[in-house]
């Protein structure tokens, strides 16, 4: 397969990014957008009288996380990628994925039926559907201006084919979230994940030239999605959130034979800032650290001298 993208720079501050040059998903070199937020949960999203909205990102350092804001101008119902086709992707295989994923995920987005109590069961194969389409979407806005492309082309052909997620490397969860103050809509935190023995092999030159990783979160209405990708396999598939005020988060992807009650304990403000950064924490926790000492271990080894070591996601 030709190569899809090319990296340019943004023109306000000439930070890198992937912009589409075919369709990322068959190649082909005619594209229009795609909304991130489909138009049928536009009715469940902020009113129309919203002049910006926030899309968040993350940077982790050895000690530290950095969060910001990027202000967006405009209605987040406007949000489109230019990165697909019209013919074979946009109005073909990815319209059967949102007509699929519509009637199923509209009981999860509609903050009214969560205040009136309403509950309902979300089955084993419609789980696999939900999380297909968030996939579908964290693919997609991967090649926004304040992005970074991290999924191999070859991910993105195996969800046009088969009309699922990859089956390894992804994880995607749910929850019912009512929101009261926290601002974000789209959170969008790429990050490279080396394992600290490919970590010693770079040396001590550790700047992240390029993505491997990401981890993604969309709010639709009361419905809150978050998506994990990375070469990390067996770290991504078995995470698991332990949000600070108890509110329920369900792992859809990896597939289990479990259905879901829901909307079980309902998420608030700090449990969806908790779950939107929750890896990066374990990264600055758990992982820094072991790479830290591996790479140190490997340079002192070397050359008897104490590297100079930095993480950056």
């Amino acid at each position: 397969m030709a190569k899809t993208f090319r990296t340019t720079r943004r023109k306000h501050d000439n930070a890198p990014f992937q912009k589409a040059t075919h369709c990322i998903f068959c190649g082909a070199p005619q594209m229009n957008g795609e909304h991130i937020f489909s138009r049928w949960s536009h009715k469940f999203l902020p009113s129309r009288s919203m002049k910006k909205y926030d899309v968040a990102r993350v940077d982790a350092k050895p000690t530290q996380s950095d969060r910001f804001l990027i202000k967006r101008t405009g209605d987040i119902r406007d949000w489109k990628v230019q990165s697909v086709c019209e013919t074979n992707c946009n109005n073909g295989w990815m319209r059967r994925v949102e007509n699929l994923a519509r009637p199923i995920m509209i009981p999860l987005i509609d903050r009214d039926a969560l205040l009136r109590g309403e509950t309902t069961r979300v089955l084993p194969h419609q789980q696999k559907i939900i999380a297909t389409w968030a996939v579908l979407k964290a693919m997609v806005a991967e090649f926004d201006a304040h992005s970074w492309a991290t999924t191999h082309h070859s991910q993105r052909k195996y969800l046009m084919k088969r009309l699922t997620p990859p089956a390894h490397g992804w994880a995607v969860w749910i929850g019912a979230y009512l929101r009261v103050s926290w601002p974000t809509h789209w959170g969008s935190s790429p990050f490279l994940y080396l394992s600290p023995k490919q970590e010693a092999r770079r040396g001590a030159n550790l700047a992240a030239t390029f993505y491997n990783s990401h981890s993604s979160t969309q709010v639709i209405g009361s419905l809150f999605i978050h998506v994990l990708r990375s070469p990390a396999h067996d770290y991504i598939e078995t995470w698991k959130f332990s949000p600070p005020d108890g509110g329920s988060i369900f792992r859809i992807w990896p597939p289990s034979d479990v259905s879901i009650s829901w909307p079980g304990t309902i998420m608030t403000d700090r449990d969806a800032d908790y779950v939107a950064t929750d890896l990066y924490d374990d990264l600055l926790r758990k992982v820094a650290p072991l790479i830290k000492e591996s790479i140190e271990s490997a340079s002192t080894a070397r050359s008897g001298a104490t590297p100079f070591w930095r993480w950056r996601v």
